[in-house]
């Protein structure tokens, strides 16, 4: 499932010229160094130390390179960090003013859709606590949800906004493709696993998942 969604061949490509950018630009630096060593062996012969540097020089390996173009296509263009649920009139409202029109569609905006326009395109929530997965949601690998509360509206009649977490899920997770450290986390392993790297989750219950 994993390799379905990630662009492995791209990465693969572009792992292999970072590497050869990365060769390129340390023999031009060595070339450099080595004239400078040139110029002070001809004044003195005493140059041993300065080639001992040259030694030292950290390489780029392919492995490294596909995984800093894993990470990077993951966060910008694969998965989305979710804080909260969306609500959907006041989240619609927030993108129809920051995209300068109103939602009913007239062209002017109300007091609140100014705003969000100020503020964004999502309205501000608050945590009010959690609640046990709906059989729905438990099917779904769901092991608890999130309560929240839209502070921009009152629309819900009363009832909260739900966040299922799916932290157990991984397969899940390149569908829903959002969540916070623990979805993150989760369904990052299963894309470098699925691209041949290894990879493990790091679980610290005093603090996060990584």
């Amino acid at each position: 499932a994993a390799r379905a969604v990630t662009p492995i061949d791209r990465l693969r490509r572009e792992a292999k010229q970072a590497v050869a950018d990365a060769e390129e630009e340390i023999r031009a630096k060595e070339e450099k160094e080595k004239e400078k060593e040139q110029e002070k062996k001809e004044k003195n012969d005493n140059s041993e130390e300065e080639g001992k540097k040259n030694s030292t020089t950290k390489r780029l390996t392919e492995t490294r390179a596909l995984l800093d173009g894993l990470l990077s296509w993951f966060k910008h263009d694969f998965f989305e960090w979710v804080d909260s649920p969306s609500c959907e009139r006041c989240d619609l409202i927030g993108a129809a003013a920051a995209a300068g029109g109103s939602s009913d569609g007239s062209g002017s905006s109300s007091g609140r859709e100014k705003k969000f326009k100020e503020k964004g395109q999502r309205s501000e929530k608050k945590c009010v606590g959690a609640a046990p997965p709906t059989p729905l949601e438990h099917s779904l690998g769901c092991g608890r949800v999130e309560l929240w509360q839209c502070c921009g509206c009152n629309d819900n009649g009363g009832s909260p906004l739900r966040l299922p977490r799916h932290n157990d899920v991984p397969t899940l997770l390149l569908e829903t493709r959002g969540g916070r450290c623990g979805e993150f986390a989760n369904a990052f392993t299963v894309v470098c696993n699925g691209a041949g790297l290894v990879a493990r989750l790091v679980l610290d219950f005093s603090d996060h998942v990584w």
